[in-house]
């Protein structure tokens, strides 16, 4: 998952947190001023919002950031980044994240960091 799609999905969960929120709103903001508020990003965002749990519309918001090339922005990545210090520092560095990941073929390795769970 991209550091993008990352910092949106998991600030999503951490809404209640006032450091969380602002930077997020913030972030949402810049994404708004670079791409347009009826950009396809920023409507997949508006829709991760609603059911943040869905594993579609996580696709859906990191098909659109690679999609827009906001992944290879360096200023939205610097704020991304930093929402996601933020969270870890929250949790004192636990942050939960599901990510799926498919892999094809022989020989891969995969490694986490935790409890991970590789499911065949």
């Amino acid at each position: 998952m991209d550091p993008i799609t990352l910092a949106i999905t998991a600030a999503l969960a951490n809404l209640s947190q006032d450091l969380i929120r602002d930077a997020y709103t913030a972030f949402k903001a810049a994404l708004q001023d670079k791409y347009g508020v009826n950009s396809e990003l920023v409507e997949a965002v508006d829709k991760l919002e609603e059911k943040p749990e869905s594993r579609a519309r996580q696709a859906l918001l990191q098909e659109e950031v690679a999609g827009s090339g906001a992944g290879q922005d360096p200023d939205l990545l610097q704020m991304a980044n930093t929402l996601i210090e933020q969270l870890k520092e929250l949790s004192a560095g636990k942050v939960d994240i599901t990510q799926d990941v498919k892999i094809r073929g022989d020989r891969n390795i995969v490694t986490g960091q935790g409890d991970v769970t590789v499911n065949e």
